[in-house]
């Protein structure tokens, strides 16, 4: 695949919590007050509260997973492919200290198989090391030319 200044990577990440999508509905509580603005001479409020009913909920609210989408450039795509300055793309180079380590991550991997691996799956590596940033969970992704 040819990529140039236009291309853009679009990704969905599923997060771990949830949004209200719709918020739910409620009864009100009823109580009872006595003693209603009444304090000591120490100033310590004499109140008392009793709850006559509780409140109830009439309409669950509605959640939906949160998701978060992510729209990167052409200088990511860039990255991802190690692109030189003639547009060829390049093996990554390897960290001086602790190779054996880096060779277990995703990107040692990829340094692995970068001469078999496509375009596609060098950027599916990076856009995973970002959900992995963020604690989250790739759904999908898109590359536009």
């Amino acid at each position: 695949m040819m990529y140039n200044n236009t291309s853009t990577v679009s990704a969905s990440f599923r997060m771990n919590g949830e949004i209200i999508q719709q918020s739910g509905v409620y009864s009100v509580a009823k109580i009872s007050v006595k003693n209603f603005n009444v304090f000591d001479k120490n100033g310590k409020s004499l109140e008392e509260f009793t709850l006559l009913t509780p409140s109830k909920t009439l309409v669950e609210p509605v959640l939906k997973q949160a998701t978060r989408n992510l729209h990167s450039t052409y200088p990511f795509i860039e990255m991802a492919l190690n692109l030189d300055k003639n547009g060829k793309s390049c093996k990554p180079k390897p960290p001086k200290k602790g190779f054996d380590k880096w060779l277990r991550t995703k990107e040692g991997q990829l340094y692995l198989m970068w001469n078999k691996a496509t375009d596609v799956q060098k950027i599916q590596v990076h856009l995973e090391n970002i959900a992995h940033d963020l604690k989250a969970e790739l759904i999908s992704f898109q590359i536009n030319e």
